[in-house]
């Protein structure tokens, strides 16, 4: 279709701004599909609406991880998440310097979606990025926590179900969901040299010096013997966790009357039979 120079020069860019914002949105829409394909998760129960804003909220990690994590060293990725933050802050603002940042920010904007849970989410970046050691299991429903459960509570305020009495709901779906999402993921882990495994889950090697090194930089190293033989029972241990915390997720009646409820039963029963197949073969996993 061809804009005539009276279209484009009619007194307003809204052509340009609404041309500008499609192109934001096919990068959020493709980073999105990518991860619910990877959980073999669907959106069909929602409104077009609602499902282009689910989309780029769950877009939001990962554009900014694939980013962050690209080509360069420490420093560089420093200064890339440095530059993420900024850049998500002047998008809230109006002033977007990134292209998915102009599209999560205007559905952050639309739904009223809080901005803390984006910051939240970037704090998971940080953990990976500074190497942080988990120390025991509630740290590990914590990085859970801030990947998923996240982006689920933004779902929930797009869905007009962010109530009280539901939050419960989202809460365990999205830790439990996240627990999956840590090992469906797990190549992003080992590429950036730091695995989501609390310390004292390691049982006979967890005394090695690579473990406890005062150095947060140098990458945490397994060895070919240990990681063949000690994250096999390592995931079946996070699958385990995992369904033990979606049995907590009961959806309220409000949940289930939604039109978002078909989805979301969808997405915990995939989750349920994914991690039961990680628990029973977790090497087909790695």
């Amino acid at each position: 279709m061809q804009l005539s120079s009276t279209d484009a020069n009619s007194g307003s860019d809204a052509w340009l701004e609404n041309l500008t914002m499609d192109a934001s949105r096919e990068i959020t829409k493709r980073h999105a599909d990518r991860w619910f394909k990877r959980m073999n998760w669907k959106l069909g129960s929602l409104s077009d609406t609602q499902a282009v804003a689910v989309r780029d909220l769950r877009a939001f990690l990962l554009v900014a991880r694939e980013e962050i994590f690209g080509p360069g060293d420490y420093d560089e990725r420093k200064g890339k998440l440095d530059q993420w933050t900024y850049s998500l802050n002047q998008a809230f603002m109006g002033r977007a310097h990134s292209d998915a940042a102009a599209a999560i920010a205007e559905t952050a904007n639309r739904f009223a979606v809080p901005r803390s849970f984006f910051y939240e989410t970037l704090s998971a970046i940080e953990s990976n990025l500074f190497r942080e050691r988990l120390v025991n299991g509630n740290d590990l429903l914590r990085l859970a926590y801030r990947q998923n459960a996240m982006f689920l509570l933004g779902a929930a305020k797009v869905a007009d179900l962010y109530e009280v009495e539901n939050r419960d709901y989202f809460l365990c779906l999205g830790i439990g969901t996240g627990l999956l999402d840590l090992i469906v993921d797990w190549a992003h882990w080992e590429k950036t040299d730091w695995l989501p495994i609390p310390l004292d889950w390691y049982g006979d090697i967890r005394g090695s010096a690579a473990l406890y090194q005062s150095d947060w930089r140098k990458p945490l190293k397994l060895s070919v013997r240990a990681r063949r033989t000690m994250l096999p029972s390592l995931l079946r241990r996070m699958a385990t966790l995992g369904i033990e915390t979606l049995a907590q997720a009961t959806p309220t009646a409000a949940v289930q009357a939604s039109g978002f409820g078909q989805d979301l039963t969808q997405w915990t029963e995939q989750a349920l039979d994914q991690l039961h197949d990680i628990f029973n073969t977790p090497e087909k996993w790695l």
